[in-house]
């Protein structure tokens, strides 16, 4: 998502960010009940690019991957939204430990605290 601006006043702080006139994932998918194969592996290719970039070209893993968190923009193209558990990894560092997002969508090896590569 874009940041186009931020501001506060005495109680708030305020983030103008893009409109996704499409809504979220969650809110798509309980709507239409299920996927055609097809929307199915745009949205996934979309969401793995936007991981991808994240990843690759700034060192951060995002870590709160859940449908809430997938937006649609007025066009249907992906957004990922709510980056507040991404972190971003130092060189040489390849885990992190944190446990952190939403438990229904936690991985098995966090839970049992393995880490995650």
């Amino acid at each position: 998502m874009r940041l186009h601006h931020a501001f506060q006043d005495s109680s708030h702080f305020y983030l103008l960010l893009s409109y996704c006139g499409g809504g979220d994932l969650y809110a798509y998918l309980t709507a239409r009940d299920k996927l055609t194969e097809h929307g199915a592996q745009i949205i996934l290719g979309e969401v793995a690019l936007a991981l991808q970039y994240l990843h690759e070209e700034h060192s951060v893993v995002y870590r709160d991957l859940k449908p809430e968190n997938v937006l649609l923009d007025a066009r249907g193209y992906v957004k990922l939204a709510d980056l507040g558990y991404a972190k971003k990894i130092a060189k040489g560092e390849s885990r992190t430990f944190t446990q952190c997002g939403t438990e229904e969508y936690a991985p098995p090896e966090l839970l049992h605290g393995r880490g995650r590569t």
